[in-house]
């Protein structure tokens, strides 16, 4: 909601340049506080190309994949639909444009096959940061700060590194239940804009988010010493035996 609602105000007051500094503060913004407020639940999976990525080495049960993605979509079309109550009046579905409060668009400069490769490299970049973000071996981020620095990276992303070219949607949930309801809306032509864009952010995040978290997999975790968590143990247990033995009775 937080998202869509940020994209909605964009349209409606045809901002341009500052543009593309609020939408990204937003969406990171977004991300950041859905991330506290589910993390104690699912571990603030709210991306269909992250849970992915987490399944295809081993850090999420794939059993958990269908309840999780289902949430997401569901989740992103509830959102969506709380922009559509509150701007309701203001919005246009004569208005193309206004449709990008719900669904990215590329630019009409740029073809399907360098959207495909954005997608792909944009959101390997984000799972290979957040895997990096997360794993207890590296920086060791203290927990309350891993959703900032994770909405911190999807604005990045989304402001220096990926946001030209379609606007780094980078979650296939966040574009296309929006770009659902739209259609319900009454923008009937989202679905066919730009040659049938709309498969792009559905399907090469998730792709890129496999590539991210292998890459990672492969040049940073599989390298971590094999007794790591061993060594961090016998640190505590001695600190643990050499504090009890300083709480012993000593003789006389």
């Amino acid at each position: 909601a937080l998202g869509c609602s940020a994209n909605a105000t964009l349209a409606l007051s045809r901002a341009r340049g500052i543009g593309q500094l609020v939408g990204p503060w937003a969406w990171g913004m977004a991300l950041t506080a859905g991330i506290y407020i589910s993390g104690g639940v699912s571990g603030g999976h709210l991306n269909p190309a992250v849970t992915l990525g987490m399944i295809s080495v081993g850090k999420l049960h794939w059993k958990k994949m269908f309840h999780y993605i289902g949430a997401q979509f569901l989740g992103a079309f509830l959102g969506a639909t709380v922009t559509l109550l509150v701007y309701h009046q203001s919005l246009e579905p004569k208005e193309l444009e206004h449709a990008s409060a719900f669904g990215t668009f590329p630019n009409n400069n740029i073809n399907t096959g360098t959207v495909v490769i954005d997608q792909i490299v944009a959101t390997a970049f984000f799972l290979l940061l957040i895997n990096a973000i997360t794993d207890e071996r590296n920086m060791t981020l203290p927990k309350g700060l891993i959703p900032i620095a994770i909405g911190i990276t999807d604005l990045g992303l989304m402001i220096y590194s990926f946001g030209y070219n379609c606007g780094a949607p980078l979650n296939p949930a966040r574009d296309f239940s929006p770009r659902l309801l739209s259609v319900m809306a009454g923008w009937n032509t989202v679905f066919k804009e730009n040659n049938y864009y709309f498969w792009v952010p559905l399907l090469c995040p998730i792709i890129g988010g496999v590539i991210g978290s292998w890459l990672y997999k492969l040049m940073i975790e599989l390298h971590w010493p094999q007794n790591s968590y061993d060594l961090t143990t016998a640190k505590i247990d001695e600190s643990e035996n050499n504090s009890n033995s300083n709480k012993r009775v000593k003789p006389l």
